[in-house]
This record gives structure tokens, sequence and C-alpha cells, in this order.
């Protein structure tokens, strides 16, 4: 080997034994912090807050910084810097120049970190940390980290009032669930409930005000499904919208997929976009060219083509269910969500009318009369359904059902019970005959006697 090959290959390793150690090193002052480096060598000021989306000032106490007023979810923490590129990428890079702060409640240790600050992700969002804060007075440690040399210097002390509540506007998707499946012929549900926020189709400029924009797949003109701009008032700064998949009359030219965004979005009075959205993945087969796979029942036996479609309460009732899970016990939890994917199975004996289910959960694919509980004196004709409901007992969208007409007939009387009554009808007859005779008999005596 030549000699100057062995010195680069000497010198490669020692380099990455310096890179490996640098960089253990600075895992191990993550992991922790002793704050050893002197006071803000980066003149770190807390010198702002965003407060109802107003820029605020902060005074500074000593070497302390404080906001008197209060500070909720919706708000944010501004601060400045000098002389340093602040970045939370200096957590894993070690640099000259380079380093990031790192954000305390109440006390310096491991416990009481809450997050790593930097250009990258400022400002500081108190939703970020919000579940850590205490409604009231709360205390922030800030301590610059020198990634260079590995120091953590003396930290900035921020005070403030805290209040755990949001008074942005929120627009949540409860209806429809995700993968529901939009299709011609069937109806789905669309409830949206906002808060902070109302419907209106007119108004002034009160930012509390507006209306929502539906759209597919993307925010853009040529993606406009309509205009909402009514609904109903819950109280409590709660509203709620409640309309059919059918009063969105542009759904049906969405292109069939099974990964379409159906995507709601708050607006002004003017129809301007507040920047608040939510959205939801659904199925649309308009055009019929999926297989979307919707759960189906079938009553295959008895067979509906047969002749004689007389049932008593011993025939078998044979199901074929495709694409769902028929579940036998209900949930445990009040709390379950539908995924049109399991559920019940439910079986109706009726008259033509809308009978409750003799069965709400019945967990088999097979049954007769007799097992479900149905009896009745009467023959005659009987229409028998089974359908499909979701974990919530709801029927599903589209409906999965299935029925058959039936002349029912009753069980047979026992004879050998009418044969004992028979019998005992007849002994009758002839003890009240016999007791007749015995006293015409006797009555007869008495008068030849005397």
């Amino acid at each position: 080997m030549k000699p100057f090959g062995l010195f680069s290959k000497i010198f490669a390793s020692a380099g990455l034994f310096l890179l490996i150690f640098s960089n253990l090193g600075l895992v191990a002052l993550n992991a922790e912090i002793a704050v050893n480096g002197g006071k803000n060598p980066i003149d770190l000021k807390i010198t702002n807050v965003t407060a109802g989306g107003v820029l605020q000032t902060t005074r500074k106490d000593g070497d302390n910084w404080v906001y008197d007023g209060e500070l909720t979810k919706d708000d944010d923490i501004r601060y400045r810097w000098a002389g340093v590129d602040l970045n939370t990428k200096y957590k894993s890079i070690s640099a000259s120049g380079g380093g990031y702060v790192r954000v305390y409640l109440n006390e310096v240790k491991d416990a009481n970190l809450l997050v790593d600050q930097g250009l990258d992700v400022y400002p500081l969002r108190l939703s970020t940390i919000a579940d850590r804060l205490a409604n009231g007075s709360n205390k922030l440690l800030f301590v610059y980290i020198n990634s260079g040399n590995n120091t953590a210097f003396n930290p900035i002390l921020f005070t403030f009032n805290f209040k755990n509540v949001s008074n942005k506007p929120v627009i949540s998707i409860v209806k429809p669930l995700p993968n529901s499946i939009f299709m011609k012929g069937v109806e789905q549900e669309i409830v949206l409930q906002l808060s902070n926020f109302k419907l209106a189709s007119t108004g002034g400029t009160d930012p509390t005000i507006g209306k929502i924009k539906v759209y597919f797949n993307e925010v853009k003109v040529a993606n406009d499904l309509g205009t909402i701009s009514s609904g109903r008032g819950l109280g409590d700064g709660k509203f709620e919208v409640n309309l059919k998949s059918s009063d969105l009359t542009l759904l049906s030219k969405i292109p069939d997929s099974d990964q379409t965004k159906l995507i709601f979005v708050l607006t002004d009075i003017t129809e301007k976009p507040l920047g608040i959205q939510s959205e939801v993945i659904i199925k649309t087969n308009y055009a019929n060219s999926l297989n979307v796979g919707l759960p189906r029942v079938t009553i295959v036996e008895p067979k509906k083509d047969r002749s004689n479609l007389a049932v008593d309460g011993s025939a078998q009732f044979i199901l074929q269910i495709e694409n769902f899970e028929i579940l036998k016990d209900r949930p445990v939890s009040d709390k379950v969500v539908a995924d049109g994917k399991k559920g019940f199975l439910q079986i109706i004996v009726n008259n033509g009318d809308k009978s409750q289910p003799l069965q709400p959960v019945w967990g088999k694919t097979e049954f007769t009369l007799n097992e479900i509980g149905y009896t009745d004196d009467a023959e005659g004709q009987r229409s028998v359904k089974v359908q499909l409901v979701d974990v919530n007992f709801e029927l599903l969208k589209p409906e999965a059902t299935d029925s058959i007409d039936i002349f029912y007939t009753p069980p047979a009387k026992d004879e050998k019970k009418e044969s004992v009554n028979v019998q005992n009808n007849t002994w009758r007859i002839v003890i009240i005959v016999l007791t007749v005779v015995l006293i015409i008999g006797g009555i007869s005596i008495l008068i030849t006697r005397g």
C-alpha cells in the first residue's frame, strides 16, 4: 500500500470519528441541558405578542419580560434576536454561528420542555402548547443553545396570563363520514358544525358572519359546487348546517373516484375566503364506473321464484351477505365510529305496516320464524324483510335490504289435546243423563208409594 493512500485513510477515519464525537456531544446536550453559558449573547427579547389578531407590546421588568393582558389559544408570542442563525435544524447539525431556542414551563428541566423554536417555526403559537399551560399565570423560560460549542445560556423569562379558549371560527364536518359513497339514487346527509361563526346571505363586515363555499379536490372556480348561507343557531357560539346531497346539484358532475376531497371553506359575506376550511375524503360514483364494494344482503332461501310460497315457523331462511361484517353483540362504548363495513343484521316480519325489527341484532345468516319469535294464529300473506345497519343502528347509505313475500301457515293444533277434550265432553253428557234418570226414577218411586 502506498504511504499517501494509508495517510488518506487515517485522516478520513479521524475525521469520521470527530464528526461522530461532535454529534454525540450535541445529542447529549439535547438530552439534558446544563445552563452554564452566561447571559444572553444573542440579545434575545420577548418584545411583542399577537392578541386577538392585533400586535401588542410587552414590558420589561428588570431582566424579565411581562405581558399584562390575557392570551388565548389563538394568540402567539414574538421575540427578537441578533447575530446568529436561529433554526431548529441546529438540533442535529453543529455549526458556528447557528443555534436554536428551547422553551420550558416554570423550570429548566427535561420534563418541562415545551417546544424548540427558531425562525423556521416562528412565532411561538400558543395553540401548540396550550394543553401544557394553566389557566391563569404562566412562566416561560427561553434558553438559547449555541450549536457551535454546545453551550446553553441563561434563560430569558416571560410571564403572562392565559385562558385555554379559542375565539377563531372553526368548521367541523359531522357528516358525511370518511369514505361515504355519493352516487345516483343515494341520499347522503351533510352536517356541519360551526363555532364562533354563523351564516347569512347578506350583512355587514362582522368577521363572525359569512358563508360556506363547497369545492371538490381543490379550491378553485372550476371545482365550485355551490354556496351555503343558512342554518340554525345552537347557542353558546355554535351554529349547525344540515342538508342533503341532492341540495348540492353540482355534486353529480364530480368524476368517479374513491379519493374525492369534499372541501368546505368559510368566507365573509362577499365570499372572500377566510383561510379556514375543513375537508373529508369520500367516494364518488355518479357515472357508476367504480366497483365500490357496497354491502349487500340477499335472501337466497326460500327462493322467490318458486311456485309454492307457503312457509311455516320451522322453514329455514338463508341469507347471503357481501362486503359487510355482521356483529353478534352491541358495542360496549357509546362512541363508536360507523365505517359502513360492519354492524348488525335486523329481521322484520309484517303485514305491510312499518313494524319494528323482531330481531334488532341477529348474528347469523340463517333463521326460522320460530327462532326469531314470530307466531300468529292466522294464516295469510306476510312480508319478511332483512336489513343491514351500522354500529349506531342507522341504515346504510345506500340501504342494504331484501325482502320476500310468503304465505304464512300457523302451527297445526294439537289433535291429542282435542281428543281428550272430546272425551271429557262425552263423559260430562253421560253423567248428566244418569243424574237426570236417577232424579226422575226417585220421583217415580215416591209417587208410586204415595
